[in-house]
């Protein structure tokens, strides 16, 4: 769960967006992206090549690169 004063900075500058199933969300360094509907599986690429299910994720959860440490190959 995001801290309050950081939930509240993100929400007041928040707009809506749909997506279509297997669309890709973009990905930004400062950018949040709170589930309101549907389901989100966010991925990786292993060293590799191999794509790596990092989570999935549902109705009121936030997804984002600031949330990980993650560096995709």
């Amino acid at each position: 769960m995001l801290p309050l004063m950081l939930d509240r900075a993100y929400l007041a500058a928040s707009y809506c967006r749909s997506f279509k199933s297997n669309q890709l969300i973009p990905l930004a360094q400062s950018e949040l992206w709170r589930i309101d509907r549907g389901a989100v599986r966010t991925l990786t690429w292993n060293e590799c090549g191999s794509v790596a299910t990092l989570g999935l994720w549902g109705e009121g959860d936030i997804v984002g690169k600031p949330l990980s440490s993650i560096d995709p190959y």
